[in-house]
């Protein structure tokens, strides 16, 4: 994340297809089917006495559910689900759903939660377009946390019937719960096993940056191979060359340069009017400007093949050349080689306003108030400030790097900046990533019953327990052999594979339109296999018990023992009620002695 101006824009331009620079999401499936939607009674805090609940949603699919089968939970993660559902639902008599096989073959009842902050699961009352951004947000935000919203899995787990299920019990002290994620979810997949293995019996873990970190210079490496071994070695030096060029410029206040590219590239887009002027705020613009057109020629970045390889050849067309007599051989070292660093980087701006450039100039005010159509937005980027770092920066120093360094935008200081301007003294300290490095163990966990499965391409797996940047990682050895339930793996490996020519949260798009006869879709079916091979040597080892407390047994948890349901009559949905504070204390009182 470079400015939340930025991240706005970023976002605005990626989300809703297929993964947004600073969201780390799953690759939705087309339109939404349909599914009732549940609500529960969230209790706000669960580590005090605050008998304060918000709506928390979820959508269960039990049409393959048959007595004795497990709990597929999926976990929605950084964004409202409701362009998940596909996920849970087999279309027209195909697997169009990524778990609607697994829920076939295992007799399987499947759930699709929505993280807290995001979504329709606000607590009450929301911020609005009025409220201030600053403290008063933090504030707001102050239950937005990794332990808060774990509790909250654990609990809905703990205590969950079904109407449509009324002699079953479907708790994880009775049939097995398997939590699946991507992406962030992926990486809460894999928390919860280690955190809950009272409540998740098995995880799939896929895409899951597990080693938190401020300063994520190693997420464009991934970028830089897929280009070189895609056959792209020219794009990524004309990148290069680029990334430098327009930075110097920039850093070194070169109004000309600048705006003469931004001319090329916006074309006055939506209101954007050229400047002369050389002051600090015309530079805060010009350099969000630069910022957010350089990166809409690598959109498809979490997806090589689908933008960037494509923007890549447009930029050593003879359709964006002035020498028509140019010929392929003319660029086999680039545009910048071919033509020079001036004429190349005028090219490039045409093919970043040509293919991608969509931008609302308005994002460059920034503004004092909340955003209300932004508000996952805002969630996304206080989780980031106060625990997970994932500011991806240049590394200026690398003669491979590809990413714009600009003094006044891409260090670690300007995130802290609009960290601050957002939510005020509450991101004061920046994000603490030690505390869940420290109880989790990022990148060195060695889990039980967990899949962990990565692209090849992705630059989220520098991050993984499958990282490969170079020699400080800890380029970990994978395995396939399915390791004995409830045991890690041998020798420190790790249980899983790497998708070839895959990108992010590939194998979560196990859908019967991608099966195509190429290496990256015979390895999502093979991840998608072998996660089904590791649940049929796994589950026969579950054992029922009587689940122990969760981390930090309080009365707003232990609240939950007495849940209920009932129809939350306006709109016919299912709302589970999580008992009473009463029964609350007592539990606790009963857990203390």
């Amino acid at each position: 994340m470079l400015s939340f101006k930025f991240f706005l824009l970023t976002t605005t331009l990626c989300i809703s297809h297929v993964q947004g620079k600073y969201n780390l999401k799953v690759k939705k499936l087309g339109t939404s089917p349909t599914l009732p939607v549940s609500y529960v009674d969230m209790p706000l805090d669960h580590f005090t006495t605050n008998p304060t609940t918000f709506q928390n949603r979820y959508f269960v699919n039990d049409a393959y559910y048959k007595p004795g089968g497990p709990v597929i939970f999926f976990d929605g993660g950084e964004s409202g689900v409701d362009g998940l559902i596909s996920y849970l639902i087999d279309e027209n008599g195909k697997a169009d759903g990524a778990f609607t096989s697994l829920a076939k073959q295992f007799n399987g009842l499947l759930i699709l939660w929505e993280h807290r902050y995001f979504g329709e699961s606000y607590p009450a009352p929301r911020p609005t377009n009025q409220t201030d951004k600053g403290d008063s947000l933090g504030e707001y935000y102050k239950y937005l946390t990794t332990e808060q919203a774990l509790e909250d899995v654990a609990v809905f787990a703990k205590n969950f019937t079904l109407a449509s299920q009324p002699n079953q019990n479907l708790r994880p002290s009775s049939v097995p719960w398997i939590m699946v994620g991507a992406s962030y979810p992926g990486v809460r997949s894999a928390w919860m096993r280690l955190r809950n293995p009272e409540v998740i019996f098995a995880s799939l873990s896929s895409s899951a940056p597990v080693q938190l970190t401020v300063d994520f210079w190693e997420y464009y490496v991934a970028i830089e191979r897929a280009l070189v071994d895609y056959g792209y070695g020219s794009c990524l030096t004309d990148l290069h060359a680029f990334a430098s060029q327009l930075s110097n410029g920039a850093n070194q206040r070169n109004v000309t340069m600048i705006e003469n590219f931004l001319a090329i590239a916006t074309q006055n887009t939506d209101g954007y009017v050229p400047s002369r002027a050389n002051t600090d705020d015309a530079w805060n613009n010009r350099t969000y400007l630069l910022q957010s057109t350089y990166e809409t020629f690598m959109p498809g970045r979490f997806q090589v093949s689908e933008r960037l390889l494509p923007n890549c050849r447009d930029l050593t067309s003879q359709n964006y050349t002035n020498d028509t007599s140019a010929t392929a051989a003319d660029f086999n070292d680039g545009i910048v080689a071919a033509f020079g660093i001036d004429y190349a980087t005028e090219v490039f701006a045409q093919v970043v306003h040509d293919n991608n450039f969509e931008i609302n100039a308005n994002f460059s005010s920034d503004t004092t108030t909340y955003d209300y159509a932004a508000a996952d937005i805002y969630s996304w980027q206080y989780l980031t400030c106060m625990e997970f770092g994932f500011w991806q920066v240049a590394n200026m120093s690398r003669p491979t790097n590809i990413a714009l360094g600009l003094n006044n935008a891409s260090d670690i200081a300007w995130n802290m900046a609009s960290c601050n301007t957002s939510f005020g003294a509450t991101s004061s300290s920046g994000p603490n990533t030690t505390a869940l490095l420290t109880k989790y163990k990022g990148w060195s966990m060695n889990p039980t019953n967990i899949l962990s499965i990565n692209g090849k391409y992705d630059p989220w797996r520098a991050l993984s327990v499958a990282s490969t940047v170079d020699a400080s990682t800890p380029n970990r050895n994978l395995t396939t052999a399915i390791p004995t339930a409830n045991s890690p793996s041998p020798n420190g490996e790790i249980f899983g594979m790497v998708i070839a020519n895959g990108s992010h949260a590939n194998d979560f798009w196990y859908n019967a339109t991608f099966m195509t006869d190429t290496a990256q879709n015979k390895d999502i079916i093979a991840a998608h296999n072998l996660f089904e091979s590791a649940l049929s040597s796994w589950l026969p080892a579950y054992t029922t018990f009587v689940p122990a407390p969760t981390s930090a047994p309080t009365a707003a948890a232990a609240a939950t023992a007495t849940a209920t349901q009932t129809k939350k009559s306006a709109a016919g949905r299912t709302n589970v009620k999580l008992g009473s504070l009463i029964a609350g204390l007592l539990a606790v009182l009963v857990l203390s002695i």
